[in-house]
């Protein structure tokens, strides 16, 4: 069982950072006015992003497979609240 709130951290962790960078790729994108640079760095956010939504479509998952074995997942920070959200998407096609 240890291993599991362990392997929860560590994807805590991991969606934690490629978000945070993500973020700051596409902050930097919209503050350089060189249009060179500025379709390089979309470019690249675009790269961290999929990583972040990959990152946190694994964390949503592990956190469903512990609930479904009566575990309650360790709350999580702030900025990844909306992992435990409902998907619109699921939603509307119910």
């Amino acid at each position: 069982m240890l291993d599991l709130f362990r392997t929860h951290g560590d994807l805590v962790a991991a969606a934690t950072a490629s978000t945070a960078l993500a973020k700051e790729r596409r902050r930097e994108a919209s503050t350089t006015l060189d249009r060179e640079r500025r379709a390089t760095l979309l470019e690249r956010a675009a790269g961290y992003e999929e990583h972040a939504f990959e990152d946190c479509a694994d964390l949503r998952a592990f956190r469903t497979r512990m609930r479904d074995r009566d575990l309650v997942p360790p709350p999580l920070p702030d900025d990844l609240a909306f992992v435990d959200e409902p998907d619109a998407a699921a939603e509307e096609s119910e």
